[in-house]
């Protein structure tokens, strides 16, 4: 038996996110509750955060859609819109911030995972960067193998999607995120 999905990827760009913040907002709740970033903190932050998106130019977030549930997301903006924290590491190993466009987030809920949904929206981002000119794109993750919890069963990594793309990790580049 042959299952298709068929999935519709949604671009918003700056003022354009604000009508769906609430949607993009409880997507991110689901998954940074789970595995392996198990948030167990206010969403307040992470909610103002979100609206800055909105404020920045070139600044994007995909959507994507299975019928009207958003299943999966990814944003970007401009490395040098990033907090500070994430663009410090960078700036010390002379990336020029400028020029670097900052994935911020590439999440797909658990039953969507797997079947190439992260792998378009990555794309999808790469394409907008180059777009508006920028030469570079960086993303932080989470190293699992520093977790001291083990995985769910059928878990599917992020690494999986970052390697497919022919993103470099550069291991003596980090940030503490708490």
């Amino acid at each position: 038996m042959l299952i298709f999905f068929l999935f519709t990827l949604l671009h918003l760009e700056g003022e354009k996110i604000t009508p769906y913040l609430e949607a993009i907002s409880s997507l991110a709740h689901k998954v940074f509750y789970e595995y392996p970033y198990l948030y167990c903190g206010e969403n307040q932050g992470y909610d103002e955060s979100l609206r800055g998106y909105a404020t920045i130019e070139d600044s994007i977030v995909i959507l994507a859609l299975d019928g009207e549930q958003v299943v999966g997301m990814a944003s970007g903006i401009p490395l040098k819109a990033a907090w500070e924290k994430y663009v410090t590491p960078l700036k010390e190993n002379g990336t020029d911030i400028e020029s670097s466009f900052y994935l911020g987030e590439l999440i797909v809920l658990p039953n969507y995972r797997g079947k190439g949904l992260g792998y378009k929206m990555g794309k999808e981002i790469e394409s907008f960067a180059k777009k508006h000119n920028y030469s570079q794109l960086t993303l932080l993750s989470i190293d699992e193998a520093l977790l001291k919890v083990e995985p769910p069963k059928g878990y599917i990594s992020s690494a999986c999607t970052f390697r497919k793309l022919g993103y470099t990790k550069y291991p003596t580049l980090f940030t503490d995120i708490d």
